[in-house]
């Protein structure tokens, strides 16, 4: 008897005379879930050595009845028989030994098998070191194409592997130009070491990768740039890595990327900078990518340019910091993007305690329109970006500074908060300044904060800036706060500039209680939201030509943009961009200002279909003012009367805004197709005209929109 899953078919042979016990039977199994297994990681492992129980689990509808089997790609280094399993139900555990004083690379993959044939793999790579772990110091002889494959270039004499912490420090890098190769990663040489630290301080170190060719870093100790020493105030280390078609790759959760050189002794001109602009690819899977922030020595500085392409996932907290001292008088640091930027990070701060950093494009890659995208490196949006952020500190006078600036690229940009410019929690006098700049693509932000003070008591003036030009757009999902201030202390400064950008979104912006200002050329603010309230106006909005785009609701019984003083140069254009809670005709209050009456630089223009409306003058309750009403559109009949050369025509009041079109001919043609709108016709509901009898014919109608 046989039931073929495959086929769906069912063969068995009769057998007439048999015995009820022996008589053909069909029995069916129905399949539940089919097998699974969870992933393994790679390892790296001493030679001489096992791997230990490594954990994984298995799933199914059998648990209990899996098979489990591994196989080798590499049997002279790891047989099949020394994969041994253990465990029972979902939990098991793989030991891999490998044979005595041997040492390479396999591919160790995993199978579960169900009692149906069913299976699921896993495969994972096994690394055994020729030796064990190691520092390996690079002993090469100066400039020139030295090759990491050649034992003799290094201390001890012997090419870094899987496990080995390579450290480059003076030997090699003596009168060595920035632009001398000195160090090569050739194709004999293998590829993986556990970490890579420059820590020169005579002259310079650069690496060359070879086409095609990765250097592949595995271990907790990541990739570090400075002697991690007090080596004195004027002391820097230089790197460059190098290759167009190279790549370096790190990947360890708890590995870091640094870039620094500290001082004990403030004013220094220390610094450490890791130059990766010449490299083909970057990637990183790390803890953390600190550039100028404290470590073993307070007052670090620090430079760091990416490669040309890079895919950056740091999911510490900060996960990106750049210049932070515990000291005053910590240095500017500064990191550069390459071409394409994929960077994930949950926290980034650029510019924190006592020091300033600026985080923008690499000037030389400005003709290659470069872009970034910034994600969450668990959720979606980045959980907060601060720039310019002095909270570290409490009764400071060091200062702080921060400028994220994306323009000469695009930005694709998800976050949560945004904190441009955030105060000490206490009366310390350090300023805290921050300024976010793009000018092409988006950054969706749910909150941002722009100018935040942090203390009743604070002592030191925070200021923040955003501008939004060219043809970049701010999506504001819920709250842009201008100058949050705590009702004491130094007043805190917000600003908004929209220079030929867009602010959009269903937020509102609110006037912190600080010094507000918005400024508005030739760029869009059109957010569904209200423009500072009665309670906390803005303090002053400029406007410069450009559109204000704005949402009406008849039901309410206040302005949607107040300010205290509204500047004007130009025409500016107010679009209604939504209009709720109005049934019949309404004038309801759009601008409020206490200073100069801006209506005379106001102009209207789109409106939502079915409306009709203008702009009202009301000085004496300081408001620009909306007259609308809705538009019956319903087709109806237009009434004329004559008195003596007189035509007057006129339609209902509640199809005001239906506009009046005519034609003239003559007796020959009739009506025709050359229908012109009736000047003024648009915001009345009767014309008069003078009739003209040299004129054959006349036709009139009523058209929407």
């Amino acid at each position: 008897k046989l039931f073929s899953v495959t086929t769906n078919t069912v063969d068995y042979a009769s057998r007439e005379n048999a015995s009820a016990a022996s008589q053909p039977q069909l029995v069916l199994s129905l399949l539940g879930s089919p097998p699974a297994i969870s992933n393994i990681g790679n390892l790296t492992i001493a030679p001489n050595t096992a791997t230990g129980p490594i954990s994984f689990t298995v799933g199914g509808t059998s648990v209990s009845h899996l098979i489990i089997s591994g196989d080798s790609s590499n049997p002279s280094l790891v047989p099949v028989s020394n994969i041994v399993f253990s465990g029972s139900g979902a939990n098991r555990t793989v030991t891999v030994t490998p044979l005595a004083n041997q040492n390479g690379i396999t591919v160790i993959t995993v199978t579960v098998t169900d009692p149906g044939g069913l299976t699921a793999s896993d495969s994972f790579t096994l690394a055994v070191s020729s030796h064990a772990a190691a520092k390996i110091i690079w002993n090469g002889p100066g400039a020139g194409a030295n090759n990491w494959s050649t034992t003799n270039n290094w201390l001890p004499t012997e090419a870094p592997e899987f496990l080995d912490d390579v450290k480059f420090f003076n030997a090699g890098a003596n009168g060595v130009a920035v632009s001398n190769v000195n160090n090569f990663v050739d194709a004999n040489f293998g590829g993986n070491i556990a970490s890579l630290q420059f820590g020169n301080t005579n002259g310079n170190h650069t690496m060359l990768i070879a086409s095609g060719n990765s250097l592949n870093l595995s271990g907790t100790n990541g990739f570090i740039v400075g002697t991690e020493t007090d080596n004195g105030g004027a002391q820097t280390v230089f790197a460059t890595v190098t290759g167009i078609g190279g790549a370096i790759n790190i990947n360890n959760d708890n590995a870091d990327l640094i870039v620094r050189q500290g001082t004990a002794n403030s004013g220094g001109s220390q610094r450490a900078t890791l130059d990766l602009s010449g490299l083909g690819n970057f990637s990183a899977a790390i803890d953390q990518v600190l550039v100028g922030v404290a470590g073993p020595v307070n007052r670090p500085s620090g430079t760091l340019y990416l490669a040309r392409t890079n895919s950056l996932v740091a999911s510490g907290t900060p996960g990106i910091n750049a210049a932070d001292s515990g000291s005053n008088g910590g240095g500017q640091s500064q990191i550069y993007l390459g071409i394409e930027n994929e960077i994930d990070a949950d926290t980034i701060t650029i510019g924190r305690q006592k020091s300033s950093a600026t985080l923008s494009f690499n000037p030389a890659f400005t003709n290659s329109s470069p872009e970034i995208i910034l994600r969450g490196a668990g959720p979606d949006r980045v959980a907060t970006l601060a720039i310019g952020d002095n909270s570290g500190q409490s009764v400071s006078t060091g200062t702080s500074s921060g400028v994220v600036d994306f323009s000469g690229g695009t930005v694709d940009a998800l976050a949560d908060v945004i904190f441009v410019g955030k105060g000490q929690t206490s009366s310390g006098t350090g300023t805290a300044t921050g300024t976010l700049t793009f000018n092409a693509g988006t950054i969706d932000v749910n909150t941002l904060e722009t100018g935040y003070q942090n203390s009743t008591a604070a002592g030191a003036v925070v200021t923040g800036m955003v501008n939004v030009k060219g043809t970049a757009q701010l999506l504001l999902n819920s709250t842009l706060r201008l100058a949050h201030y705590t009702g004491s202390g130094t007043i805190p400064v917000g600003k908004l500039n929209i220079i030929g950008g867009t602010v959009a979104g269903d937020g509102d912006i609110i006037a912190g209680g600080g010094t507000s200002t918005i400024t508005i050329s030739n760029g869009v603010l059109g957010v569904t939201g209200v423009v500072g309230t009665p309670a906390a106006p803005l303090t002053t909005l400029a406007l410069t030509g450009g559109t204000v785009q704005l949402s009406v609701d008849g039901s309410a019984a206040v302005a949607v943009v107040v300010a205290t003083t509204i500047t004007t140069s130009g025409v500016t254009t107010v679009d209604i961009g939504s209009v709720i809670n109005v049934t019949g005709p309404a004038t309801i209050p759009l601008i409020s200002f206490a200073g100069a009456d801006p209506y005379g630089s106001l102009s209207l223009g789109t409106i939502p279909d079915g409306c009709v409306a203008h702009l009202v003058d009301n000085p004496a309750n300081s408001t620009v003012d909306l007259s609308i009403a809705m538009v019956n559109l319903n087709p109806v009949n237009i009434t004329a009367m004559v008195n003596g050369n007189t035509l007057t025509l006129s339609w209902p009041a509640d199809h005001l805004g239906w506009r009046l079109q005519a034609q003239t001919n003559p007796l020959s043609i009739g009506l025709g197709t050359n229908w012109f709108d009736v000047p003024g016709s648009a915001t009345n509901n009767t014309i008069n005209m003078t009739m003209n009898p040299t004129q054959g014919t006349a036709f009139y109608r009523l058209a929407y929109p």
